[in-house]
């Protein structure tokens, strides 16, 4: 388990909560532009969801049907301004999760809503084609423990990579000529990056721990590009690297695009195990009807 918030850490978050939800009333104005969308999940760690988000529903012919729902959000939703306020509330809202590889997950398998109005015998069917289900998702998934252990293990080699911002950070205050309070700024974000989140890596030990870890990771990246909007004449420059592979920024995002890459395959491995214990679930209250029936 990771550690407890402080008090100094819910005030921090309280106020950058704060200014985000000032933010998207200028959003709403269309007086903040959403270049820093683009990529920005493999920046931030919050993959976007899967491309389907199937769920398990009845057919009219009594088989397992799937619902094919395009739920892709790109990095619009997970790393944008409006991204990040979901991200925000999830602090502070029960049931409100971020989309984290490995962590987070479409449901497929669900127990069908209308249940209670099936017959005794479509219950039995539809359990009898669940356990077959379950049976093929087991032969072709890996062990529960393996695939978390690597899902970790890619999670916290993506973050190594996505730290080097910090070294992102000083070449831009050198190349874009920062001086000034702003360059010191800069530097503490720098800071921040590559000794506080760095060290901060010492407590995430697992897949429970590493939500939290993340969200802070997110929360200093997006307050360093907003530092950057409040500065016109460096955000213009940030754009234009941003547009180029071969500046620093851009030759980073496009390391990390490669990164994530390896996340996601990981991802897949966890997705399968989740599906296994979905269907798993839906199975055991499909059993608990038909033995309340019998009661």
């Amino acid at each position: 388990m990771g550690k407890a918030p402080n008090a100094l850490t819910i005030a921090y978050y309280c106020l950058f909560y704060i200014r985000i939800l000032w933010i998207v009333s200028d959003l709403a104005y269309g007086k903040i532009e959403r270049y820093f969308v683009r990529n920005s999940p493999t920046i931030c760690g919050l993959a976007a969801a899967s491309d389907t988000n199937n769920i398990m529903e009845l057919g009219p012919d009594m088989n397992f049907s799937h619902t094919t729902i395009s739920s892709r959000l790109k990095a619009a939703v997970s790393a944008s301004v409006l991204g990040l306020l979901i991200i925000s509330t999830s602090a502070f809202a029960d049931g409100q999760k971020r989309d984290i590889p490995g962590i987070t997950h479409a449901v497929v398998y669900e127990v069908p809503a209308n249940i209670a109005d099936l017959s005794e015998k479509e219950v039995e069917q539809l359990l009898e084609r669940g356990k077959a289900s379950l049976t093929a998702l087991r032969a072709d998934t890996e062990a529960p423990a393996k695939a978390e252990e690597r899902m970790f293990s890619e999670l916290m080699r993506h973050d190594l990579i996505r730290l080097k911002i910090g070294d992102v950070i000083k070449q831009m205050v050198s190349d874009f000529g920062v001086e000034g309070d702003f360059a010191k700024k800069l530097m503490g974000y720098r800071s921040t990056f590559m000794v506080d989140l760095l060290e901060e890596r010492n407590n995430v030990h697992n897949l429970q721990d590493y939500p939290a870890y993340d969200f802070r990771f997110t929360a200093v990246y997006m307050s360093l590009l907003f530092a950057f909007q409040e500065h016109p004449e460096f955000y213009k420059m940030l754009r234009a690297d941003m547009d180029s592979e071969t500046s620093p920024i851009g030759e980073y995002r496009k390391v990390l695009d490669h990164s994530f890459a390896e996340v996601e395959k990981a991802r897949k491995e966890m997705d399968a195990v989740h599906n296994v214990e979905d269907l798993e679930k839906v199975i055991d209250a499909l059993n608990q009807e038909l033995v309340s029936r019998k009661g």
